[in-house]
């Protein structure tokens, strides 16, 4: 199957995807993440059960949401907060047996803030130590190395553009900040 219509398949699987949990993710303009990602070699990429490429680069405010939370509570919340420029620096990896996710670090001075103010809604995870990222790829395990190594000292500052509500339907609404 050439890349073109794995990425077709790809992106056909996530439509109409639905989960356990809801998410609220802060999404950007990343001009670059095209040419990040371009550099990626086909065969390191980890493809099983829909994963791959980003396709939209943003940094998860908070995962967990739980079936119950509503936009507009999410809404409400999200308009009582300023978001600063946000710094995309450190490529790194998550580790599993599976895939390797390679990422980048995420600072500013409000992600923190906006989580701890989403976790006041009803939800639930199994990390309870908030860790800003946006993803760049899901890698096969052990490939993940030479990219940090090739892209290490990177580096975008980014400004904020919007706050996407995904609950566990997988629909997604975007919110104006």
């Amino acid at each position: 199957m050439k890349f073109i219509e794995k990425f077709i398949s790809f992106l056909e699987s996530k439509k109409n995807k639905t989960y356990d949990k809801g998410c609220a993710m802060l999404y950007f303009d990343f001009p670059d993440f095209k040419k990040l990602t371009d550099q990626i070699e086909e065969t390191d990429i980890y493809t099983k059960d829909g994963y791959g490429i980003e396709t939209e680069p943003h940094v998860t405010l908070l995962y967990g949401l739980e079936p119950e939370v509503t936009l507009e509570q999410v809404k409400e919340i999200i308009s009582e907060l300023e978001f600063s420029p946000v710094k995309i620096a450190g490529a790194s990896l998550f580790e599993n047996e599976e895939y390797d996710v390679l990422k980048f670090t995420a600072t500013s001075s409000n992600l923190g803030v906006a989580n701890r103010k989403l976790k006041e809604l009803p939800y639930q995870n199994d990390y309870p130590d908030y860790k800003p990222h946006l993803t760049v790829a899901y890698l096969k395990s052990g490939r993940g190395k030479k990219y940090v190594e090739k892209f290490s000292g990177m580096s975008w500052e980014l400004d904020p553009k919007y706050v996407v509500f995904s609950p566990p339907t997988g629909e997604k609404s975007q919110i104006k900040i």
